[in-house]
């Protein structure tokens, strides 16, 4: 199961830039103070910008490379896209995100008494589950 945790993101930095024809820092505006020269692509900048496809993309997975459960791991990856995951504020175990499931109760409309899921027949007058029967929701 892949295990998306929360997102860290680094601190915004400012970003510095030298014109290359006078070695002076630009300010505020594009247009350096001392010769006049618009900012460009040879102006040096720092910190150098980051090349996209070079971060890691932040997804942990659980358990380690090696292990006994690795095989269910590696197929619940397969299985699932993310789970996401919030630090426990006590310290305890993690809170999980999880899909929301919608549970179906079905009536029998003869006795009216519910069946048991998954079941098909009534248990108190054997009728088989049929389309008069009413779901709930």
């Amino acid at each position: 199961m892949e295990v998306a945790e929360r997102v860290e993101k680094p601190t915004r930095t400012r970003i510095h830039c030298t014109c290359h024809v006078c070695k002076t820092t630009y300010r505020g505006n594009k247009i350096c103070a001392s010769c006049g020269h618009e900012r460009c692509t040879e102006c040096t900048r720092y910190p150098m910008k980051n090349v996209r496809g070079t971060k890691d993309t932040g997804v942990e997975y659980l358990g380690s490379s090696q292990g006994p459960g690795m095989d269910a791991i590696e197929g619940l990856k397969r299985k699932h896209k993310y789970v996401l995951t919030l630090p426990s504020k006590t310290g305890g175990q993690d809170i999980v995100m999880k899909k929301p499931m919608q549970r179906v109760r079905r009536t029998c409309h003869q006795c009216e008494s519910i069946f048991i899921p998954g079941d098909k027949i009534c248990s108190k007058c054997s009728h088989v589950r049929c389309v008069d029967c009413p779901r709930d929701p």
